[in-house]
């Protein structure tokens, strides 16, 4: 036989066993054959070998942190609990000052947390909006008679106006704006409509153009209650037991760090801190840390149970989490399922699949704002979202009360994702602090003394816009997001150490897939079901925030938690000697490397004003020294470095860069990705490398003429430090006209 032939012959030999006995092929030859320049190659370290706390190889667990008697090691009852007046029950944004005595000896307690209150006030001051009423003129009067199954509107005396309905294909699934252009009628109303597709919203107009009426409900789905109260029935039956009708309800608000809760949603807060002495009781998780980047990375996981979310080019045709979605979890134990979006792009379709078989969805209506009423959801559109005489938010939360009316009898499961604060000035966020508190304040009291209620009130990421790559205080924002826990006192009396477990869990490290096994654990408690949460391998490192408590040696790594997004791993300061200006060490040379690119992209962004001779107001920077230099080690190919450093054209001013570096040839965060900086190809260690400047920020207060002429003129105002005063305003009168 020819060579050849006998080598094609083994290869195909060997493959047909990798495909009989190696479930993941890929997975194994990169186990078996890693990429030189990976994390996974023990063999090979392209980083600074001096950092040690917070990188992946360190272990917490191998030196123990405290003895038998911390504070996660031991339970209280809850009634000794409540004896001792021990539960928190008012909050502030700086109860996060309290972590390190009441934790002492924990691994993960963040350095900083965000802005301060000051700064926050500065970085995000206030602003007030109009309410929608004021800004709508000439809108319809609309309503349904879901007794009569009609719609009617009203106009002034010179039109009758024009309507939209909700198209039966969109009904209960997962379309986006573009796919859904077709199917919109629009139709001129002459009489009250017949509704022949169980219709739910209808957006309305009385002239054709400007779209200002808006109305949306939810109807009753008798299959989806029937099929509920027979599942509900045959469980109990089985155990002989149901306590009362429970909600489980995840209120999602996008991008609202902990901090920004505090900031811009003031009544709301009031509102939690009020509720101290009633018959629910609050939570506040202050080191809740993301899992993931975006959305999807963060709340896929919660849904289905694996951590590997996949983006799909178009949304599968179907329920892709399948039999592991919460709402199928939820179904099969009782409950009727409500999933609500106030979106329409494409994130969520492409990961869930285009049909979730939740029992009610909301989503095309917020298609329809899009298309009609000129709503925009993306971060760069800062303009007030009102859809008629209401914010855009109000519509959803309308149809979560709506809901749970009309299911009052049924245990339901809730998940509805909120976009308020999903823009990059950090204001609008302000918008959603009245009808939020408000719908919590009637919700709760009405569901007070008949329901057991569990509130997940929190963000699926901070603010991700902004400072988010230039301060550090912004970034550690993004890896904060809130999380209050609101549950009604009947059913934590029914839970053995509950107070204990979520008072010490609210002051420890948790993440977004802890919300899985816990939410699982709630959906068996009607019947006194202990839900077999560990069932799935992937809950294994995740625990039940109700009745286990978070170890004190608890780390990012043990949660799969990337090292970029951990808010509690700090950079160790720099020794001097290794930035002096003189010295040729290798860190040295690095660190110089870093600041002359920083010092190059400033010069390119001040020197650019419209009709302004280049560098006749700002001045040209050169580096005089580096104050300060700080590290950590993310994995072995990949580091954080973070630089402050003066130059000579000011005695005041102080900036300071945020870079990584790295030589991991698959590590999306190296590469050139918009917004966020170029990499820049370099060698360190005798390795080629790329450093990513990630955010550049002044440190001094530069508040002053040259501010003020900048915002006017387009010259970037944070960086520029100007030249004299005098000579600027003979040599530009007009820019001081």
């Amino acid at each position: 036989m020819e060579p050849a032939k006998v080598i094609t012959f083994l290869i195909a030999i060997y493959v047909i066993w990798l495909v009989i006995y190696v479930p993941e092929p890929l997975e194994y030859f990169r186990e078996r054959f890693p990429e030189k320049y990976n994390a996974s190659n023990k063999n090979i370290r392209t980083t600074t070998p001096s950092y040690k706390k917070g990188s992946i190889d360190d272990s917490p667990n191998q030196d123990p942190l405290c003895s038998e008697n911390c504070s996660w090691s031991t339970y209280i009852s809850n009634e000794e609990f409540l004896a001792k007046n021990l539960i928190q029950k008012e909050f502030s944004i700086n109860d996060t000052d309290t972590l390190y005595e009441s934790h002492e000896g924990a691994y993960c307690i963040p350095e900083i947390f965000g802005y301060s209150a000051k700064e926050g006030e500065r970085v995000f001051p206030p602003h007030e909006y109009p309410t929608c009423d004021i800004l709508t003129e000439n809108a319809p009067i609309m309503s349904f008679d879901l007794s009569q199954n009609k719609f009617t509107m009203e106009c002034d005396g010179k039109s009758k106006g024009y309507y939209i309905l909700e198209p039966k294909r969109s009904k209960n699934s997962l379309y986006m704006k573009q796919e859904m252009t077709k199917m919109w009628e629009i139709k001129e109303y002459d009489s009250p409509v017949t509704l022949k597709h169980n219709e739910e919203f209808a957006i309305g107009s009385c002239d054709g153009k400007k779209w200002n009426g808006a109305i949306y409900m939810p109807r009753f789905n008798e299959t989806a209650y029937n099929r509920t109260k027979e599942r509900m029935k045959e469980l109990s039956d089985k155990t002989g037991v149901f306590h009362r009708p429970q909600i489980v309800f995840m209120l999602t608000i996008d991008s609202f760090s902990r901090r920004h809760f505090f900031r811009k949603l003031p009544k709301t807060v009031e509102l939690l801190n009020s509720l101290g002495n009633s018959k629910y009781s609050i939570f506040d998780f202050k080191i809740h840390n993301v899992f993931g980047a975006t959305s999807v990375e963060n709340m896929v996981p919660v849904f289905g149970n694996h951590t590997n979310v996949k983006i799909h080019d178009n949304p599968p045709l179907k329920d892709y989490l399948g039999p592991a979605a919460l709402w199928n979890k939820f179904r099969d134990m009782g409950y009727i399922t409500y999933l609500g979006f106030e979106d329409c792009d494409y994130y969520f379709p492409k990961s869930i699949g285009r049909y979730p078989q939740a029992d009610h969805i909301t989503r095309s209506f917020y298609c329809a704002g899009f298309e009609f009423m000129d709503l925009k959801m993306r971060k760069q559109n800062t303009v007030q979202r009102c859809m008629g005489e209401h914010m855009s938010h109000y519509y959803i939360l309308n149809y979560t009360k709506e809901f749970t009316n009309l299911y009052k009898d049924l245990n339901q499961w809730i998940y509805i994702h909120i976009n308020t604060a999903h823009e990059e000035t950090g204001l609008h966020a302000t918008t959603l602090d009245p009808d939020l508190s408000n719908f919590l304040k009637n919700y709760l009291r009405e569901y007070e003394d008949t329901h057991d209620v569990v509130i997940y009130l929190h963000a699926d990421h901070g603010m991700r816009y902004g400072n988010w790559f230039k301060d550090i205080e912004a970034y550690q924002e993004v890896k904060l997001p809130s999380l209050f826990l609101i549950a009604s006192n009947s059913l934590l009396d029914r839970i053995p150490y509950s107070y204990d477990s979520l008072s010490h869990n609210a002051k420890s490290l948790t993440t977004k897939i802890d919300l899985r096994p816990t939410s699982l654990f709630l959906s068996g408690l009607p019947y006194d079901i202990e839900y077999p949460v560990y069932d799935e391998p992937y809950s294994k490192p995740y625990i039940v925030l109700f009745n286990q408590k978070v170890n004190g040696n608890r780390t990012c790594y043990d949660l799969g938690i990337h090292p970029l997004h951990c808010s509690c791993l700090v950079l160790k300061e720099i020794d001097p000697s290794y930035y002096d200006l003189n010295s040729d060490n290798e860190l040295n040379v690095l660190l110089k490397r870093i600041v002359t690119e920083t010092i190059v992209a400033i010069n390119s962004e001040v020197f650019t004003p419209t009709g302004i001779i280049g560098n006749s107001i700002c001045q040209k920077l050169t580096l005089k020294s580096i104050q300060k230099a700080f590290g950590l080690q993310l994995t072995s190919v990949l580091e954080e470095i973070q630089i402050q450093f003066n130059v000579n054209e000011s005695e005041k001013a102080l900036f300071e860069v945020y870079a990584l570096v790295g030589s991991s040839q698959r590590t999306s965060i190296l590469r050139n990705i918009g917004g966020q900086g170029a990499a820049i190809p370099s060698v360190y260690l005798d390795y080629r490398i790329r450093i990513k400047t990630i955010g550049i920020s002044r440190k001094d207060a530069y508040a002053g003429p040259c501010e003020n002429l900048s915002r006017a003129n387009n010259i970037n105002a944070e960086y520029c430090i100007c030249k004299d005063f005098e000579e600027i305003k003979q040599s530009y009168p007009k820019l001081f006209d």
